[in-house]
């Protein structure tokens, strides 16, 4: 924290443009309460925002046919950030929410996955303590297949998808999927747990390894 409030102090006086998108559902409450928070963190730290509203959403797109004007991006590009909440409705199917506002956005701004917090702090109890995700996403898949197998699946091999941190479609190399970890300066491999983990599956022939 000490870090960030230096930060925050050098740009005292500042005024951040914001483009907010507050989109569908709990995104429209969490919104402007986060909008409060930051004008908290203002005031203590001597820097403005300026907000922009945009009712880009599905419900946008229920009443007009588009999740954003066709110049939506151009807009955008006048802020410094965009603050967008959530975005989906049971009457539009992902594909368009995803396909009309977030992945232009994303790849137009070469923007990150709100990745939620995975670091374990000392003295800090959190609930991803000595949880694997990877691991268990494997774990639940292998488990299904087992159960397709015993239920007359011919299945004749399974393979892990994927064995290397490597380029996806959607996300390009923003988001790391693999049981390996690479370094793609240095093109470093190093094994994950999860990556041992599936090795003794393989090995034994079984999932409680």
């Amino acid at each position: 924290m000490a870090k960030a409030a230096d930060r925050m102090s050098a740009e005292n006086g500042k005024t951040y443009k914001i483009a907010v998108i507050a989109g569908d559902g709990i995104g429209t409450e969490v919104v402007p309460e986060g909008v409060r928070v930051l004008e908290g963190a203002g005031r203590r730290f001597s820097f403005q925002f300026a907000w922009h509203n945009f009712d880009w959403s599905c419900a946008t797109y229920l009443s007009t046919g588009r999740m954003m004007p066709a110049d939506g991006l151009d807009q955008l590009r006048a802020f410094d950030a965009i603050f967008l909440g959530a975005v989906g409705h049971p009457r539009v199917p992902d594909h368009i929410s995803l396909w009309g506002l977030l992945i232009p956005i994303r790849r137009a701004f070469r923007q990150y996955v709100n990745l939620r917090p995975v670091r374990l702090f000392p003295g800090v109890e959190s609930p991803l303590k000595g949880y694997p995700p990877r691991t268990e996403f494997y774990r639940q898949h292998l488990a299904e297949l087992a159960r397709a197998m015993s239920d007359g699946a011919r299945v004749r091999a399974y393979h892990a998808w994927s064995l290397l941190d490597n380029f996806e479609w959607d996300n390009g190399y923003t988001q790391r999927f693999g049981l390996t970890y690479v370094d793609f300066a240095t093109q470093q491999r190093t094994i994950k747990d999860s990556g041992y983990w599936y090795g003794r599956v393989a090995a034994a022939n079984r999932l409680n390894v």
